[in-house]
């Protein structure tokens, strides 16, 4: 009999150090996904791949993978999609929001457990946007954009690494 108590306390105790382990290497990838993501935010060169998109009045479309706003050092490149109000008559055939342009008073600031950085930019046609995107820890965010003379969207997505073509 006591051997048997002997052997199912080293059970379970075996079991606790393995229970331990798993989740000190679990907090461990979150810390260093944190620390990534923060590096990625510092530099000022990520990507922000776009998943769905909303608009103000909760029109929402899934499945957008090919849309994406890429920052560098000072700069920001946009393909967006845009669906919603226009309150002005707008004659260019574009009907997205396409960027390639430097972003004019760049904030970055960590508030609780997000980043946010906004800034503002300027299209090809001389329209002007007011962008926030909004970090969390695990690089997931959302990106509103204000367009000149259109309604608020946003778009839901995650930050990652530029990669090198």
């Amino acid at each position: 009999m006591k051997i048997w108590g002997f052997i199912i306390v080293t059970i379970l105790s075996v079991q606790f150090s393995f229970g331990q382990s798993k989740k000190e290497l679990r907090k461990q990838k979150e810390l260093e996904k944190e620390a990534s993501i923060k590096k990625l935010i510092e530099d000022g060169n990520f990507t922000f791949n776009v998943y769905s998109a909303s608009t103000y009045n909760g029109r929402t479309i899934n499945n957008l993978s090919s849309y994406d706003l890429t920052i560098k050092n000072d700069s920001v490149f946009a393909y967006l999609p845009y669906f919603g109000r226009a309150f002005t008559a707008d004659f260019s055939s574009d009907g997205g929001i396409d960027l390639a342009n430097t972003m004019n008073h760049l904030e970055k600031k960590e508030i609780k457990k997000r980043y946010q950085i906004s800034f503002e930019a300027e299209d090809e046609n001389k329209r002007n946007y007011d962008i926030i995107l909004s970090i969390g820890k695990s690089g997931y965010a959302d990106l509103t954009v204000r367009p000149e003379n259109k309604s608020i969207i946003s778009y839901d997505g995650k930050i990652e690494k530029i990669e090198e073509e």
